[in-house]
Parts: C-alpha cells; sequence; structure tokens
C-alpha cells in the first residue's frame, strides 16, 4: 500500500512537473517570437522614415509609392504574425494566469507598433497622393488655358464680323465660353488661394521647379480667365 501511494504521489508530482514544463517552453515560445516580430516591425518602421516623401517630378512620386508598395508588403506579413502571436497571447493569458505581467504588455506594445507603423505608412501615401494631385493640377490649369486661348484664337480668325452675327451665332458663341468657365470652376488648381488651402502639407518639401511650376500655371490661368470673360462681355 506504501508503495502505490508513493507510486501515485510520484505520478502526481511528475504530471506537475510536466505541466509547468509545458507552460514555460509556452511562455519561452511566446517571448521568443514577440522579440523577433518586435524587431521586424522596428526595421520596417527605420525604413519608412528613412524615406523621403519629397518628390520633384511624377516619376519620383511614382517610384516612392512603389518603395512604400514593397514596405506595404512587408508590413502586411509582419502584422499578420504579431495579430497571430496577439491571439496566442490571449490563450496563454486565459489558460495561465500567472504569464498577465508577461504577455499583457507584448500584446499591447505590438498592438501599438501595428497601429503607428500603419499611420506612418498612411501619411507618406498621403503626401506622395496629393502630390501627384497637385501635378495633376497643374497640368489640367495648363491644358485648359491653352485650349481657352485656342478657342479664342478660332473665334477671332473667322471672317465674320460683328455686325454680320446672328442672335445665333452670338449665343452659341456665348454658350462655348460660359461652358469654358464653367470646365475652369472644375480645376483642382483654380487660384493661389486654392493652392495655400489644398496643398499646404506640401508646402515645405515642394522643390523651387514645382513652385515655378506652380505660379506659371496659375498665372496663365489668371490672364486667359480674364481674356475669356473680356470676351464674353464684348459679344
Amino acid at each position: 500500500k506504501q508503495l502505490d501511494q508513493a507510486w501515485t504521489y510520484f505520478n502526481r508530482s511528475w504530471k506537475m512537473q510536466d505541466h509547468i514544463y509545458v507552460q514555460y517552453l509556452e511562455l519561452n515560445s511566446f517571448q521568443t517570437r514577440f522579440r523577433e516580430i518586435s524587431a521586424s516591425l522596428g526595421t520596417v518602421e527605420l525604413t519608412l522614415r528613412d524615406l523621403n516623401a519629397s518628390a520633384s517630378s511624377v516619376e519620383d512620386a511614382n517610384a516612392l509609392l512603389d518603395r512604400l508598395d514593397a514596405i506595404s508588403q512587408t508590413l502586411a506579413v509582419e502584422s499578420s504574425k504579431a495579430r497571430d502571436l496577439i491571439k496566442l497571447g490571449q490563450d496563454l493569458l486565459d489558460d495561465h494566469r500567472f504569464t498577465t505581467d508577461c504577455v499583457q504588455p507584448k500584446c499591447s506594445d505590438l498592438r501599438r507598433q501595428i497601429q503607428k507603423l500603419e499611420v506612418l505608412m498612411a501619411e507618406k501615401r498621403g503626401i506622395l497622393n496629393k502630390f501627384l494631385d497637385l501635378t495633376d493640377g497643374i497640368e489640367a490649369a495648363n491644358k485648359w488655358s491653352c485650349s481657352a486661348l485656342n478657342h479664342l484664337d478660332r473665334q477671332d480668325q473667322e471672317p465674320a464680323t460683328r455686325s454680320s452675327l446672328t442672335d445665333e451665332d452670338v449665343f452659341s458663341q456665348i454658350r462655348q465660353i460660359d461652358y469654358l468657365l464653367s470646365k475652369s470652376r472644375e480645376l483642382k488648381l483654380r487660384s493661389r488661394r486654392d493652392f495655400e488651402e489644398t496643398f499646404d502639407e506640401l508646402k515645405e518639401m515642394l522643390t523651387p521647379q514645382t513652385i515655378f511650376a506652380v505660379d506659371d500655371a496659375l498665372d496663365q490661368l489668371e490672364a486667359v480667365t480674364l481674356k475669356v470673360m473680356q470676351k464674353r462681355e464684348g459679344l
């Protein structure tokens, strides 16, 4: 009987030790994976912060966006690993309350890292997309000015004099000019006030070349708009 009791005690002790050992392995595995994933997320953050989102051309912006896409793919992989580990950490907390002081802060830290990187990624991408919006705005303003000047030139080259124009001819020209003016109101870049308000976050990053391009586009837009309005008033 004493032998049976001793064996039962030994068996229970062994199972307890085995259970403790398994808990230790699970916790140690969690901590090892945490260090690896946290280090990888840290590397992604350094890469993101080193990426200068200041572009001087459409080609530069697209190249930087391509780099961001590559970084984003790495971030997606590491974020997935982090979320899996957070879930594992929650399982540890549910099964072994003694792991709270070790596991809970690490899970919170991973969540903060992911959120910080997603915000940083969005900021970099937002700046580059805003720059592309600006270049689109410059191009659209220049195209409108060119189109409006061509329209005025065609009207000026018409052989008919003002006195020979019928009311229908006049109304037709007015409608065409009103259409031109309506299209100008759809431009992203219509005035310096628009530029200041819409692209304020870019001002410190723009190259002199881009600023000159904005000034030239707005100067031409203002001058051509005035010509178009004067033409309409003269009809």
